[in-house]
């Protein structure tokens, strides 16, 4: 059976995604139905509800990624189905009760069973999705090349958490005698700093051999990646040009973050009076915690936070990340940090200009410093106004390196659009989901590269 179905593999996988969106909808319209009769008959109401939903569908798949079944881990897929489902189910029940006439309003609850059942088709065809998909897809024969030892280590125990994906047998120096040929027997090819000429010719060898290659980048092929095709007289270039917000995406930019922040706090106030409660309970403590910290074009500012610290953690440590399990976290700051509740007083510091609801977090100037000594390109991430979410909060971990986190936020910047900051407001509910968002640093032994005999 499974040999039949390889043969078909795309349109199987194709099949189980329509699938899932299909037992969606119908749980939806079908249960929805049994309160609005008007459903189940021609009418204005029932058209106007099915274009809305199969719309808000569409539109919240495409800001959550789809259904990336055999891409991503199951968990992954099931936050973003889940919360694509939730926002989709809210649009298209405000819509029924404004085509009701408010008739459906009080049997909300209706919403609340919807979801519930929805939660649970989404988990059981996420893990039959996957599941059949590695069933169609053996592990990609995959071999790393490298130029720095130490990060090939790091990168290599990230990809060995895939290994349904790719089995990655062994890792080797760009520099390695007969390198080429000791590539050929593999389906995939990962390539990790190497220098620009033998990246290039290695990228053309695996594209002459039809490999799958994976390029770890540079700050340049972050800003190289979305330049322009140019042809100067008869030759083609590749233009870049210095990015920067214009003067309408500001003002577009600054709407929103009032309109979001404003109505955040409103509907965040009974939230943070518990937190506030909470942290002064905990220890008699001060409720909030003040620091400096930078933002667009280095100019400083004083960062508002729950205190989830003991009083004055940083006398003796100085500026430092929370490590994990660290002792200076109080108990009601674990819970806080948990659930980001210590975030949520930034949002006066939204409102007060200081920081965005999206964009790169806000770092002291001294780490800004450090960081600057082994990465000079740290302070590009100043081009824009710090954010309370970005592209690197939600794609990266609280330990996630701090090269990492600037390429991610040099992505971001490069690649900035106002339908960029709605996916990244929308794709942060994914952060709750996450149970390593908000760890410490950890300091972690790799795992060790395995060098072909």
């Amino acid at each position: 059976m499974i040999k039949f179905l390889k043969i078909f593999e795309k349109s199987v996988i194709f099949a189980v995604k329509a699938g899932l969106f299909l037992v969606l909808f119908v749980t939806f319209y079908g249960l929805f139905s049994m309160v609005a009769p008007q459903l189940l008959r021609p009418s204005r109401t029932m058209f106007i509800t099915l274009t809305t939903y199969l719309l808000a569908a569409l539109l919240f798949l495409r800001i959550y990624g789809g259904i990336p079944l055999g891409i991503k881990k199951s968990k992954d897929i099931i936050a973003s189905v889940a919360l694509a489902s939730f926002f989709t189910d809210i649009v298209a029940f405000v819509e029924l009760v404004v085509m009701s006439e408010f008739k459906i309003i009080f049997d909300f609850y209706m919403l609340f069973i919807v979801f519930f059942i929805q939660l649970l088709l989404v988990i059981v065809g996420t893990y039959f999705g996957n599941w059949l998909f590695f069933k169609l897809h053996d592990p990609e024969k995959s071999i790393l090349v490298y130029a720095d030892e130490d990060a090939a280590r790091e990168f290599l125990s990230k990809v060995r958490r895939y290994r349904k994906q790719w089995d990655v047998d062994f890792s080797l120096s760009y520099e390695t005698e007969n390198l080429y040929k000791r590539l050929y027997p593999y389906k995939t090819v990962f390539l990790m700093g190497l220098p620009a000429g033998i990246l290039s010719e290695t990228v053309e060898f695996c594209y002459k051999y039809t490999k799958n290659v994976y390029v770890v980048p540079r700050l340049s092929d972050v800003i190289m990646k979305n330049s322009k095709t140019v042809v100067v007289d008869d030759k083609t270039v590749y233009a870049s040009y210095v990015s920067s917000l214009s003067t309408e995406q500001r003002i577009v930019k600054r709407m929103l973050d009032l309109f979001i922040s404003l109505v955040g706090v409103i509907l965040a106030s009974p939230f943070m009076a518990v937190c506030a409660l909470a942290v002064k309970l905990c220890d008699g403590g001060p409720v909030f915690y003040k620091q400096k910290r930078v933002t667009e074009n280095g100019r400083e500012f004083s960062v508002l936070k729950f205190r989830t610290m003991i009083v004055d953690a940083e006398k003796k440590s100085g500026s430092v990340w929370a490590a994990k399990d660290d002792d200076r976290i109080t108990p009601v700051g674990k819970v806080l940090r948990k659930l980001r509740l210590d975030e949520l007083p930034q949002l006066f510091n939204i409102l007060h200009g200081e920081m965005s609801i999206v964009g790169p977090r806000p770092e002291r100037e001294e780490l800004i410093r450090e960081f600057e000594k082994q990465y000079p390109e740290f302070r590009y991430r100043l081009k824009v106004k710090a954010g309370l979410t970005g592209l690197a909060q939600i794609m990266g971990k609280y330990n996630t390196t701090p090269l990492d986190k600037l390429m991610m936020d040099l992505e971001y910047i490069e690649n900035y659009s106002i339908w960029l900051d709605l996916k990244l407001i929308f794709q942060t509910f994914k952060v709750f989901f996450k149970s390593d968002s908000t760890e410490g640093v950890v300091s972690a032994e790799a795992e060790e590269i395995k060098e072909e005999p």
